[in-house]
């Protein structure tokens, strides 16, 4: 009988906080079927630049005119494009495309194919990029297949696909570990979720806050002191954690001031999504459980530890922008993946930086306002007070 009360007990408890019960029960299965949506019938189109240098390339029907147009016309399983090509003119550009992040990696037809493909010689090619992501790897063995098609069909034999790796900065000598690296401080910025909504919330059920609504003190100078303390909270986080991955062997190819600053930005955006979080959360054990479920959107959809999948809303100035570029972490793993891996400089991560920018203003914004509207602890029962 007393077994049975303390159920029965347990189940209403569950059932008056149904958010928290909603949450724990129904996020892992909510994203299967956001990742079922989103991957299961299509397949991911590669972003790819290309310089032609082939010295036919004037003639339509040359080799190399061919297989470009086979580029073009390459589709997956599901009957899409698999390559969306960009035609460049020198090498700089073709670079300068890479590194700025409009592409995954360049192709480079060198002066000598059209004459070599007539010929019993192996193709040669190069494929510019970061030539340890697997990005590089599948392009690279996907172009191979396809120039050796267009080669066969055309003079019946079977070529050598010869493709050659250009690596931008570092990408060559990196070890599993150093790849890993800029992802892990991306994890250590998104910890700054838990961090700030936790500290709101702590404030607030401790009756703290109450006590400063009394005070002459507003509430944007509450928020803006919120913001710097867990701003140096993230600062110490992302020093410590490349101080740690310095310590065991790690190489950054770019600025580590630069890299700090996209941190820093980052950081500020996190610190905003712990203000709303916290606005919205009356307990620790709530704000717990939206930071978990924010954290773990953050996670999947970001590309630091799965694919990230691609959405594709628009396009400005020639750059595809994704539906999950709405997240920080997106910016924040591009950026400090070409800073630290590909020694980019800050022109070119302007456009990473800018975005980061803009989300931490709004998210700023947001937990501002939210924190005015819902921070009114004076007389509420849940801030501690009786």
């Amino acid at each position: 009988m007393r077994s049975w009360l303390v159920l029965q007990l347990g189940v209403r408890r569950l059932w008056r906080d149904r958010l928290s019960l909603g949450l724990t029960v129904l996020t892992a299965p909510l994203f299967v079927i956001l990742y079922w949506a989103l991957f299961s019938d299509s397949a991911a189109q590669h972003h790819l630049a290309l310089l032609n240098e082939d010295q036919a390339a004037a003639d339509p029907t040359s080799r190399s005119a061919q297989v470009i147009q086979a580029l073009a016309q390459c589709k997956g399983p599901d009957g899409t494009l698999v390559f969306d090509l960009q035609r460049v003119e020198s090498r700089a550009s073709l670079k300068q495309h890479v590194i700025e992040g409009r592409v995954n990696n360049g192709l480079v037809i060198p002066a000598d194919f059209s004459s070599t493909a007539v010929s019993q010689s192996p193709l040669k090619l190069s494929l510019l990029g970061n030539v340890g992501s697997p990005e590089h790897l599948f392009v690279s063995a996907l172009v191979s297949r396809v120039v050796g098609k267009v080669v066969r069909q055309i003079n019946q034999r079977h070529p050598a696909v010869e493709i050659t790796a250009l690596p931008l900065g570092l990408s060559a000598e990196r070890t599993p570990f150093e790849r890993y690296v800029p992802g892990l401080l991306v994890f250590s910025v998104i910890m700054l979720i838990f961090s700030a909504s936790m500290a709101v919330v702590r404030d607030v059920e401790a009756g703290t806050l109450a006590r400063l609504r009394l005070t002459p003190v507003r509430s944007f100078e509450l928020v803006l002191g919120f913001f710097a303390v867990q701003l140096c909270v993230g600062g110490a986080s992302v020093l410590l954690t490349l101080g740690v991955a310095f310590g065991f062997g790690f190489r950054s190819a770019g600025s580590i001031p630069l890299a700090m600053a996209v941190a820093a930005m980052a950081s500020m955006a996190n610190i905003g999504i712990g203000m709303v979080i916290a606005s919205l959360s009356k307990t620790q054990t709530r704000a717990f459980l939206l930071a978990s479920a924010v954290m773990f959107l953050l996670v999947l959809f970001s590309g630091i530890v799965f694919p990230r999948p691609e959405v594709s809303m628009f396009q400005i100035s020639g750059r595809s922008i994704d539906l999950f570029h709405l997240l920080p972490t997106t910016h924040m793993s591009e950026a400090l993946t070409k800073v630290l891996t590909l020694g980019a400089r800050a022109s070119d991560v302007t456009y990473e930086l800018a975005v980061l920018a803009g989300i931490a203003m709004a998210n700023f914004g947001l937990g501002s306002a939210l924190f005015a509207f819902f921070g009114r602890p004076s007389n509420s029962a849940w801030e501690g007070l009786p």
